[in-house]
């Protein structure tokens, strides 16, 4: 994947990756929270990270897309 590209999205494959950790992270919370009887912030933390999760699959798609061009 070419790293100097622009944009809005995450460019390098180290980006990504951290996008797929924090997303992984975000579900582990998740998890606790709802084990905690914490159901709001539980359900808040799967709306944030979730958000996150699919900003990451978006930028998965456009690297892909771009590296078969």
């Amino acid at each position: 994947m070419n790293d100097k590209r622009k944009g809005l999205l995450f460019q390098t494959k180290k980006q990504m990756n951290n996008g797929a950790i924090a997303t992984g992270l975000g579900f582990v919370l998740y998890l606790a929270l709802l084990a905690m009887g914490l159901e709001l912030p539980a359900d808040l933390v799967a709306v944030a990270f979730g958000v996150v999760g699919i900003f990451n699959s978006l930028s998965v798609l456009e690297g892909r897309r771009k590296d078969k061009e």
